[in-house]
């Protein structure tokens, strides 16, 4: 196949520099032997049959290419799209619940949980008895992973997922004996108590405590969040909030 000017311009063969090769000629870009693409402008194929055939390669050349782009981006979109499908919010509301119980013999309950929503009962029971329930997504990670175990005077409650497309959702419910006073130590998630008549006293540093029917006395701190107390009996009384609004109300 031969190249000559087309008969519509007249070619102009820039010089040396960017865009050409170290001769001064236009580079080229060669498919199965033949010369496809060339940046001079006023080139066509000549000879005929063969410049027609030069055009209907050049033509698929470039539709294959398009092809190919299309199908990079759906692809790319549709793979985007099932990870984070995924990798969607969990919800623990409605997995499975799994129970345990450990004897306790002492007066102060510290309860330790991390990632997770809490909610401490006061109950009519002479264990210590704990409900979970975990739920999780895991794309590119591993989880769920969930410990839970009472060591002396204090109740450790974990759950987590690990990875760059994981997300958890763990929810505790713990009863306690009405004479146990009770601590709580949280993390990163939710805490609620209710029905204690004696003391309560609750740290958490990226969420809201909630109690509810408490008249024994009570301290609240939260370093990221809201503080609720409604139904509260208690006569000393300390709530604080580093970052959020403080509410209290006073038993009927």
């Amino acid at each position: 196949m031969s190249y000559a000017p087309g008969p519509s311009r007249q070619p102009t063969l820039p010089g040396a520099g960017a865009g050409t090769g170290a001769d001064g000629e236009n580079p080229r870009v060669r498919t199965g032997g033949g010369v496809i693409v060339g940046r001079g402008r006023g080139f066509v194929p000549s000879g005929g049959d063969e410049g027609g055939r030069g055009r209907r390669l050049m033509r698929r050349v470039r539709r294959a290419g398009r092809v190919r782009v299309v199908r990079q981006v759906a692809a790319a979109v549709t793979g985007a799209g099932l990870l984070a499908g995924l990798a969607g919010c969990a919800d623990a509301s409605d997995a499975k619940a799994e129970h345990r119980a450990w004897a306790f013999a002492g007066k102060r309950l510290t309860v330790d949980v991390d990632d997770a929503r809490l909610g401490v009962v006061a109950a009519d029971v002479e264990r210590i008895e704990v409900t979970r329930r975990i739920a999780g997504h895991v794309v590119l990670g591993k989880g769920p992973k969930a410990s839970w175990g009472l060591d002396g005077d204090r109740l450790r409650l974990r759950a987590s997922c690990s990875g760059f497309l994981a997300d958890c959702d763990a929810r505790y419910e713990v009863k306690v004996p009405r004479t146990v006073t009770l601590r709580v130590r949280g993390g990163d998630g939710g805490v609620s108590v209710s029905g204690f008549r004696t003391a309560v006293e609750a740290r958490v540093a990226d969420g809201s405590p909630r109690v509810r029917d408490v008249s024994g006395p009570l301290d609240l701190r939260a370093s990221d969040g809201s503080v609720d107390a409604r139904g509260i009996g208690s006569r000393t009384v300390r709530l604080r909030s580093a970052d959020g609004p403080v509410t209290i109300r006073p038993a009927d």
